[in-house]
């Protein structure tokens, strides 16, 4: 196995966000540049290319680049057991995964449940690439069940979500679509801050942290 999925459902927006993201952001460190990093859909129609709200997230043509070359794709037997970690945009998203790879469960967890289980996280010493994403599932199963859920409030018009779900912002117009991208980017930088947290590792000169 090696590298980390990220699924939603049309794999057109949070998953691809996702992917891109942290492709971005483990660049900078020397201990995670290698890691390789995947998106499909549980529900996905073939070769849709990301939406644009996220080939939007950032004005440098690299970034668009890749994001208009996105093609969605259908979550797979074979893309979850060649995974790390995975991370879902939802807590349904994750039973899909699931149920398609029961031996999955110790490496399946939500965007938002791993950074809420992230704090604390020291790599093996001399860890990097896949070595470091095995040592990150680790600690995250081992704190599985352990933290308390954020609280999430819903509104007259709408109903609260689970707290570790970032929902599809594509059925709840614009504005739910920009929270929804813009949930996602954070909970990714919150992600590898974690990750990538431990003195020890080395960072790239110049990147920042």
């Amino acid at each position: 196995m090696s590298g980390i999925l990220t699924v939603c459902d049309a794999n057109v927006c949070r998953s691809v966000a996702a992917e891109l993201l942290l492709t971005e952001q483990f660049s900078r460190h020397l201990a995670a540049a290698g890691i390789q990093v995947q998106s499909r859909g549980a529900q996905a129609l073939p070769a849709h290319s990301a939406c644009r709200l996220v080939e939007d997230l950032r004005d440098d043509e690299a970034w668009r680049s890749r994001a208009r070359k996105h093609q969605s794709a259908q979550l797979d037997v074979a893309a979850i057991e060649e995974a790390d970690l995975i991370l879902t945009a939802t807590i349904s998203t994750r039973a899909s995964v699931v149920s398609l790879v029961p031996s999955a469960r110790r490496r399946v967890f939500t965007l938002r449940e791993a950074v809420s289980s992230a704090s604390g996280f020291i790599p093996s010493t001399g860890a990097a690439g896949d070595d470091l994403v095995r040592d990150f599932t680790a600690h995250l199963d081992s704190r599985r069940g352990l933290q308390s859920l954020p609280t999430t409030r819903g509104s007259r018009w709408r109903r609260a979500s689970h707290p570790f779900d970032i929902a599809d912002g594509h059925t709840g117009g614009h504005r739910a679509h920009v929270e929804a991208v813009a949930q996602v980017e954070k909970a990714v930088s919150q992600l590898v801050g974690a990750m990538t947290a431990d003195p020890t590792l080395p960072f790239l000169p110049g990147g920042g942290r």
